[in-house]
């Protein structure tokens, strides 16, 4: 039964390291970066000042991490307790094994045989963790799901670089609700942000330095530079 659990909660973890990293992308961090920070704040481990100011700067953020870093503490302390239970003779295959077989078999090698099981596991649940097709479609599935139950919101705004001062580079949508819609460059109020226009793309063409006159259309991207902050005001 130890050792059912123990693949459980690896299985589990794994399930809600790919929840943050989505959740995270769907509040307009970097695919990567929110691969990374959500791995981080379940274990613990690499999650870097510089970094952190990616999450913590943002309240809905701080919330889906906190919420990682309490199911990682958790799923943790599950995983080590009943890895070290797993490992028990008396836990000889699951528990299902004829209670009289244990002992025609030494402690030693029930133990073994313990650890091929969990290792034949560990290997199987790490090639269906590396099989792209099958986790892009995962993935694709957990982020209907999340946006259907309204539990998160897609946001038209993406983090493409940021430094440790809170600038960088963004991409924003133009949606319908967008305060920049219908707007020419110079009259919707990112120069007096201080938010600087790189590049406009619009059906598949990219316009480099946009002339202050360009109207933004709907469906338009624009990356901008400037602090996140400010950028994110314009979504």
């Amino acid at each position: 039964m130890h050792t059912i659990l123990f693949i459980a909660v690896i299985i589990v973890s794994i399930l809600v390291v790919m929840i943050g990293a989505i959740a995270f992308e769907l509040t307009g961090l970097e695919r990567s970066s929110s691969q990374f920070q959500a791995l981080s704040c379940f274990t613990g481990t690499g999650f870097t000042t510089k970094e952190s100011e990616q999450i913590t700067l943002y309240p809905l953020r701080r919330r889906i991490a906190m919420f990682l870093m309490i199911i990682g503490n958790a799923g943790f302390v599950t995983m080590i307790a009943a890895f070290a239970n797993s490992l028990n003779p008396q836990s000889f295959l699951f528990n299902f094994a004829p209670s009289y077989l244990p002992s025609f078999l030494p402690p030693v090698l029930i133990i073994l045989l313990n650890l091929a099981i969990l290792g034949a596991a560990g290997y199987f649940i790490y090639k269906t963790a590396t099989n792209a097709a099958l986790i892009k479609g995962l993935g694709d599935r957990i982020r209907k799901y999340l946006l259907k139950k309204k539990y998160m919101k897609s946001v038209p705004f993406e983090e493409l670089f940021i430094t440790s001062t809170g600038y960088g580079v963004a991409r924003i949508d133009i949606t319908p609700a967008s305060p920049l819609l219908n707007k020419a460059i110079s009259q919707s109020l990112l120069s007096e942000h201080r938010v600087n226009v790189l590049a406009l793309e619009r059906q598949h063409e990219v316009i480099h330095n946009p002339p202050a006159d360009t109207t933004i259309d709907l469906n338009d991207r624009i990356f901008c530079f400037g602090k996140m902050e400010d950028m994110q005001s314009f979504t």
